[in-house]
């Protein structure tokens, strides 16, 4: 979120932080004013957890051409998460086609590359798509 200007307006016009989360989001603007979402999380994560401070420091690269399986693990995941809350794919894809209008054809290239990668994912899994809201609400 570091990377969002407008909390309150245009894009974000609906988005409410708690007064935590807002002096949170400026002290970060503040200490690291020109850093996006992904580079942020490297420099929190690079320490203590390496591996995945490289997959969120890559996920959102667009010129990484071949994403590693923790990068694709990171994006199927910021996909299907909304607000604090796991959604169906088909919730998270209608709300990003309404708030992030794009020419014809990007988000459908975007639903099937991101509906082929949650089948090769889930073919490795003991449960289905439909049961990931399940499965993470039994290990709160």
């Amino acid at each position: 979120m570091i990377a969002i200007t407008d909390f309150g307006t245009g894009h974000h016009d609906d988005a409410t932080l708690t007064d935590q989360q807002k002096t949170f989001w400026q002290g970060m603007k503040l200490k690291h004013p020109s850093c996006y979402e992904g580079q942020l999380a490297y420099e929190i994560f690079k320490d203590e957890f390496p591996e995945l401070a490289i997959a969120l420091k890559n996920v959102s690269n667009p010129r990484n051409t071949e994403p590693s399986w923790e990068e694709l693990i990171v994006h199927y995941a910021d996909v299907r998460v909304f607000k604090n809350n796991v959604v169906t794919f088909d919730e998270r894809w209608h709300y990003l086609r309404e708030r992030y209008p794009r020419e014809d054809g990007v988000w459908e290239a975007c639903r099937e590359f991101q509906y082929d990668l949650e089948l090769k994912l889930f073919q490795h899994l003991p449960f289905t798509p439909e049961q990931l809201k399940q499965e993470m609400e039994k290990n709160e």
